[in-house]
C-alpha cells in the first residue's frame, strides 16, 4: 500500500484578535489553504469557545495555536509572531456606542498596532497585514466625487465629522506608516480599509457592521454609512495581500 502523500504547511501566519469576527473568517480562510496558524486573544480561557466557532467554516480548527496578547501591553507579542512569515493584525476594539474619551479607542489602535508592528520587525517577518477602515480615508472634509487614494486621509481634527471610531483608526493607521517609513527596515506594510463587514454569523461575537444591519431591520437608532460595503468573502484580501 503506497504511503499517503502528507503536504506539509506552507508557512506560519499570525493572526491577531482572534476571537474577532473578521479575524475568524481569515483563519478560517487559511487553514484551509494549508497555513499553520497561531492567533492572539486576551485571555487563553476563551480559546476552546473561539476554535468551537472557527471550527463551523472550517475542518481544520483543531490546528489553531493559541497565544495571549493584549492590545494594551507589551507582554507576549515577541511569542506570538515569533517564527510568523505572514502578520495579519485584525485586532481592534470596534464599539456599537461611541466612548466617553477617545482615549479608550485611540491607545489600544495605536499603540496596540506599534506593538505588533515593532514585534514582527524583531521576529523577521515578511509582511504585515493591517485592518484599517475607510473610517481613516474619508470623513472629515468636504463630499466629493472623485475617488480617493491612498493619499487621502481623513481629517481627525474635524470633531464635527468624525466619531471616536474614525479618529483612532485614522490615527493608528497614520501611526503606523510614520513608523514603517522611519523604522519598519526590510518589513512590508499593507494596509485593508474596509467598509461595512458583512455575512454569516458565527457566535455571539460579530461585527459592529451587523449590528447596525440588525438596528436598520428594527429600526431602532439611525447609522452612518457609505456606499462601501465589504463581505465577508473579502477576507480574501487579507490573505492575498502578500501574493
Amino acid at each position: 500500500m503506497a504511503t499517503p502523500k502528507v503536504t506539509p504547511p506552507r508557512g506560519l501566519v499570525a493572526v491577531t484578535g482572534g476571537s474577532g469576527y473578521v479575524a475568524g473568517y481569515c483563519i478560517a480562510q487559511l487553514l484551509n489553504e494549508g497555513w499553520r496558524v497561531r492567533t492572539t486573544v486576551r485571555n487563553l480561557g476563551a480559546a476552546e469557545e473561539v476554535r468551537a466557532t472557527i471550527g463551523k467554516i472550517t475542518a481544520n480548527a483543531n490546528a489553531i495555536e493559541f497565544m495571549a496578547a493584549d492590545l494594551n501591553s507589551d507582554v507576549g507579542w515577541a511569542d506570538a509572531v515569533a517564527g510568523a512569515g505572514y502578520v495579519l493584525h485584525v485586532a481592534s476594539r470596534v464599539p456599537t456606542v461611541d466612548p466617553k474619551f477617545d482615549d479608550e479607542l485611540v491607545r489600544p489602535a495605536r499603540d496596540g498596532t506599534l506593538r505588533v508592528l515593532k514585534a514582527a520587525r524583531d521576529a523577521g517577518v515578511k509582511r504585515v497585514v493591517m485592518t484599517s477602515s475607510i473610517s481613516a480615508i474619508m470623513f472629515g472634509r468636504e463630499v466629493r466625487e472623485k475617488p480617493f487614494t491612498e493619499a487621502d486621509w481623513t481629517d481627525e481634527t474635524n470633531r464635527d465629522d468624525t466619531s471616536p471610531y474614525d479618529r483612532a483608526k485614522t490615527i493608528a493607521e497614520r501611526a503606523a506608516r510614520d513608523w514603517h517609513k522611519t523604522e519598519g527596515g526590510g518589513l512590508e506594510l499593507a494596509t485593508v480599509n474596509p467598509g461595512l463587514v458583512l455575512g454569516p454569523v458565527l457566535g455571539s461575537d460579530f461585527s459592529a457592521s451587523l449590528e447596525a444591519g440588525s438596528c436598520w431591520m428594527v429600526r431602532s437608532r439611525p447609522y452612518r454609512i457609505s456606499a462601501s460595503t465589504w463581505s465577508t468573502y473579502a477576507t480574501s484580501r487579507h490573505c492575498n495581500c502578500w501574493r
